[in-house]
């Protein structure tokens, strides 16, 4: 007879060579630091990339630098982080080559479509993406500075797999694999910083373990820095104008539709879609620009009577 009913046993694969370095308090606790970076991760990209982006941790894993290495297929999209004297080792981001190439059409003004390009990035694209990467180790490195604070120094771009020395071929990486979604736009990138950055924490020595709850007022100030930064939808209405039931059951494709309303009109601006300001349009070196005149009360704009209709 069974000792365990079968189906109900779960059976998790063990590595004798690498025995599970985390334990399961450590584990949760980490977890949590996980949670709480990916905000700061996405506010980087979403200014990138100009639209929302959502960020999310694949695995946190630990790895042998040697074994992983020889699963990087160059050329590589990579930086050095290299980290302060003593701190046991450099750390190095490796960005996958379709998404390095997105972000940098975005942050040069594409719309993130960087079409038939070289695998490789020119030095100026190499400039940029290491800009972009620089603030995700930041934010990164404010989510880890409780549990495993690491300093890190100027990056440096990395495309050749066997230049890569980050540790010893044998010292252990903590692996972190995000991946990105913004519209269309997705990806991946992988942040390895040595183990011995976080075996404090691991170990829970004095010292190592997540700092005493601030004060209250420190507390309200970092929600308020949070929420001044945080991104709001804000749309622009023009002013409606009505259609008798005639003019409406006769509308047709190509069909244009003239109002009082003219370029330089007032529109109604709405946060979170509800009218908040008053603003005028017009224009400003070549771009179309909003003026803000007023704060509205809830009232929305009224209605404006249709000219006419025309057709092209």
């Amino acid at each position: 007879m069974p000792l365990v009913a079968e189906g109900t046993a779960e059976v998790v694969p063990y590595d004798f060579r690498r025995p599970r370095w985390i334990g399961r308090d450590r584990r949760a606790i980490l977890e949590g630091v996980h949670q709480r970076m990916l905000p700061g991760l996405e506010r980087v990209l979403t200014r990138i990339v100009r639209v929302p982006a959502e960020v999310t941790l694949r695995d946190a894993a630990q790895v042998a630098f040697g074994d992983w290495r020889r699963h990087l297929v160059a050329p590589l999209t990579a930086f050095v982080v290299p980290l302060a004297a003593g701190e046991g080792g450099d750390g190095l981001v490796v960005v996958q080559p379709a998404l390095a190439h997105r972000l940098v059409d975005c942050a040069l003004g594409g719309s993130g479509d960087p079409g038939d390009r070289p695998a490789a990035l020119t030095p100026l694209e190499q400039g940029v993406l290491g800009g972009v990467v620089t603030d995700l180790v930041a934010a990164i490195r404010e989510g880890y500075r409780e549990v495993a604070p690491f300093t890190p120094a100027a990056l440096r771009f990395e495309e050749i797999t066997e230049s890569i020395e980050i540790v010893d071929r044998h010292e252990r990486l903590l692996l972190l694999e995000f991946a990105v979604a913004a519209g269309e736009l997705t990806g991946e990138f992988v942040l390895a910083l040595p183990a011995v950055r976080i075996d404090g924490f691991v170990r829970g020595t004095p010292g190592s373990a997540p700092a005493a709850t601030p004060p209250a007022d420190v507390v309200r100030q970092q929600v308020e820095r949070q929420l001044r930064g945080a991104s709001v939808p804000v749309t622009v209405r023009l002013s409606g104008f009505r259609l008798t039931a005639r003019e409406g059951a006769s509308l047709r494709v190509g069909q244009v539709l003239e109002s009082n309303q003219v370029f330089q009109g007032t529109v109604e601006l709405h946060l979170n879609g509800r009218p908040r300001f008053l603003g005028a349009l017009g224009r400003q070196q070549g771009h179309v620009g909003l003026r803000i005149l007023e704060r509205l009360e809830g009232a929305p704009l009224p209605t404006r009577m249709l000219r006419r209709t025309t057709t092209p």
